[in-house]
């Protein structure tokens, strides 16, 4: 007999004497959402009655347990077939589609995690493979409405970001396999200007920000024709770009998008494919125009893909630029000042075949990120002067491959500690994977490893997709066992606890628009790491304000009027 588990969702209901409790089709679950139930196809219902408990079947042998106490305010428990796992959202897993086709793989299959509609709730968003579509789900497990979409040819790389103004939340930037780029609004409706055809062909996701001031984000991508691209919300192409200058192999892989100088100016940062001298760097000032001391060859270097970062990860005030790349077998980590000096090389010694992600994040709360690597063999954590973090490297057997993951860092079981989260591919399986947790000090968490059918996986994500005040860990699949058809997706976890604290590094890039930039965490609003939130920041954040990132308190990759809300409300705080 399969165990049932029981997740509670506590929320205020309009009236008790309407109140109806819809099943979804096919889902040994509750369609519910925060201020609001959704209709959906039902298997039954029920009218509750206050300071009643009703127990109703959902059809398939689950049971739906709903208690009303008091005036309005309900709790509902929903019994799911988790296949024993408690920590498993009702829900999850979901599907998508999976057919025969070439795509590019590595870090460019991941979860992607952000508000692309009216409510305050977290959609998540994957690409089905091998031929897209794209999906797009909301934080119950259902679809959201007008997704999935299809635009060109072949597997969606995504990211979010404010493209315009007319719709609420996010809107969708997508690259496809063939050559097509495609801007989606929330409801899946192609924005004007849209689509745009591509030079050659996509393999790595777009990197989405406001490099000129105009509230709204630009749109940056390669297009496997040695020039990284960039365009406009509205689809028309960026002065000065794209960019020219044929160095290295014709790829320009996701750009990192950052003020690297202080100056109030983003910079954008893309690599190279790999080729017989190496791997370049290059960094372009908004205009398209090379920055000075760049393009940076790092020579007899490779892996097919690699994805420059952004932080201050020593402490001095400045910014650093943070790259894995492979030399011979192992991975190996430079990290650059802003003029493209190596200021320090850090060394793994596990490898990797096809590439992998560094992630930023501050593990011993120091307000200054550790450098976080994954490779075939192993997790490793460094500090930003090159030691080793305590407790690290973390090795696995060869039997674990990397797969497609890459770590995200966040605060996933309420106990104020940075976990990293990560998969990995079992070793000459299509089918198999795991997936880890670890605490900041390197030990295992009790309730992990789990096994699961993700095959070579994707990068996942850490978010509060349901905001109830724990972050969610959001896994993706790759599994295919060739025949057509649809397969389990993306799995969504709670590990209860709470009240969760932060997500440092969430999902591929750092965030929705993968800028790559990490932000450090301070009292928010206390933009200039002083301890104290004073008229220096304000200052700072209003010279930022709907330019960049300088003054981003909510670590959502802008300056706004969100940030400029929290700045006030910590106003005077600190030492």
């Amino acid at each position: 007999m399969t165990s049932v588990y029981y997740r509670t969702t506590v929320w205020w209901a309009a009236t008790l004497a309407d109140l109806l409790l819809d099943l979804r089709s096919g889902r040994d679950t509750l369609s519910m959402r925060r201020h609001a139930i959704r209709t959906a196809q039902r298997k039954g219902s029920a009218v509750i009655q206050s300071n009643t408990t009703v127990v109703h079947g959902d059809g398939n042998g689950h049971a739906v347990r709903a208690v009303v106490r008091g005036m309005f305010l309900v709790t509902v428990s929903a019994g799911i077939a988790a296949a024993g796992d408690p920590d498993l959202e009702p829900g999850f897993p979901v599907q998508a589609w999976h057919g025969a086709g070439s795509y590019h793989s590595g870090q460019a299959i991941h979860v992607l995690v952000g508000n692309i509609d009216a409510d305050d709730e977290l959609e998540i968003l994957m690409t089905a493979l091998s031929t897209g579509p794209v999906y797009a789900w909301n934080a119950d497990g259902s679809q959201v409405f007008g997704w999935p979409v299809a635009g060109g040819t072949g597997v969606g790389y995504v990211a979010l970001g404010q493209l315009s103004i007319a719709y609420a939340g996010l809107e969708a930037a997508v690259g496809y396999w063939g050559d097509e780029l495609v801007a989606y609004a929330g409801d899946g409706s192609v924005l004007p200007g849209w689509p745009v055809s591509a030079s050659n062909y996509i393999s790595t996701p777009p990197a989405l920000g406001d490099v000129d001031g105009d509230g709204l984000d630009e749109f940056f991508i390669g297009e496997e024709d040695w020039k990284l691209h960039a365009y406009r919300a509205d689809g028309t192409v960026l002065p000065g770009w794209p960019t020219s200058g044929f160095v290295g192999g014709q790829e320009r892989h996701t750009p990192a998008i950052a003020d690297l100088d202080g100056d109030g100016d983003l910079e954008i940062l893309s690599t190279s494919g790999s080729t017989s001298p190496g791997v370049y760097l290059c960094a372009y000032h908004h205009d398209g125009t090379d920055v000075a001391g760049f393009p940076v060859l790092f020579s007899s270097t490779g892996g097919v893909d690699s994805f420059p970062t952004v932080g201050d990860v020593d402490g001095d005030g400045e910014r650093e630029i943070v790259i894995a790349l492979k030399s011979g077998m192992n991975g190996i980590v430079y990290v650059l000042s802003p003029d493209g000096s190596i200021e320090r090389t850090l060394l793994s010694t596990g490898s990797f075949s096809y590439s992998s992600a560094v992630a930023l994040a501050d593990l011993d709360g120091d307000r200054t990120p550790e450098i976080i690597l994954q490779t075939e063999g192993q997790l490793d954590v460094w500090k930003g002067d090159g030691s080793v973090f305590p407790g690290w490297p973390v090795m696995w057997s060869t039997s674990h491959w990397l797969g497609n993951s890459s770590p995200v860092v966040g605060d996933v079981d309420g106990d104020a500690d940075m976990e990293i989260v990560v998969t990995s591919q079992v070793a000459g399986s299509s089918a198999n994977g795991w997936v880890y947790v670890y605490n900041s000090d390197g030990t295992l968490h009790p309730s992990f490893p789990k096994s699961l059918p993700i095959g070579s996986g994707a990068v996942p994500a850490i978010a509060d997709i349901d905001l109830d005040g724990r972050n969610e860990i959001i896994i993706g699949g790759s599994y295919w066992n060739g025949v057509l058809g649809n397969y389990d997706k993306v799995w969504a976890y709670d590990l209860g606890g709470g009240p969760h604290g932060r997500v440092e590094w969430s999902q591929f890039g750092g965030n929705a628009r993968h800028t790559g930039v990490y932000v450090p965490a301070t009292i928010p609003g206390d933009l200039d790491g002083d301890g104290d939130v004073d008229q220096a920041d304000l200052g700072i954040l209003l010279a930022a304000y709907g330019i960049n990132d300088s003054g981003d308190c909510d670590g959502d990759g802008d300056t706004d009027q969100a940030d400029l809300g929290i700045l006030l409300a910590n106003y005077g705080a600190g030492t």
